[in-house]
């Protein structure tokens, strides 16, 4: 059985990039939304609930809606589009993070290495509160290695060909 893939805001910069490292791969279905539909909450909630993971790739407000829709409690969600630009100031951005990391049932951090240090990730949320952590090949060791430290699982994605 494939693991059905459901991209929120896929015509986003970030959507657009997952979309393309998924394409091609026949162990995954990309679960796509009718271009006229995609700002219908009754299309997205059903494909949200449809998957078994859904990426947001939404602004803040959108991202909250689409957590608000999921009813499929095995539906893993994660949050792309916002990863590391918020700053510790940002009141709010923090308590939305927090509210996603607290309705999780595993919370995985999706970071390409430019955005992978420390503080980065503690701006968001307190690293040890990361269950897992998936980045690129050439993630330097020495950032691996806190994870590591902090028992965080980390994926590591393979070079492209």
């Amino acid at each position: 059985m494939k693991t059905k893939i459901f991209i929120d805001g896929s015509e986003g910069t970030t959507g657009l990039r997952i979309h393309e490292r998924f394409q091609g791969r026949d162990d995954i279905e990309l679960l796509k939304i009718d271009p006229e539909l995609r700002k219908d909450p009754n299309e997205r909630k059903r494909l949200i609930n449809e998957s078994d993971i859904t990426f947001l790739c939404l602004p803040d407000a959108a991202a909250r809606e689409a957590v608000a829709m999921i009813r499929n409690n095995d539906v893993i969600y994660i949050p792309a589009a916002t990863v590391g630009l918020f700053m510790v100031q940002n009141l709010h951005a923090i308590s939305f993070w927090n509210t996603l990391i607290d309705s999780s049932k595993m919370t995985v951090g999706l970071y390409p290495k430019e955005k992978i240090g420390f503080d980065s990730i503690v701006s968001i949320c307190p690293a040890n509160r990361l269950d897992a952590l998936i980045t690129d090949w050439d993630a330097s060791e020495e950032d691996l290695k806190l994870f590591d430290e902090q028992e965080i699982e980390v994926v590591v994605v393979d070079k492209p060909e």
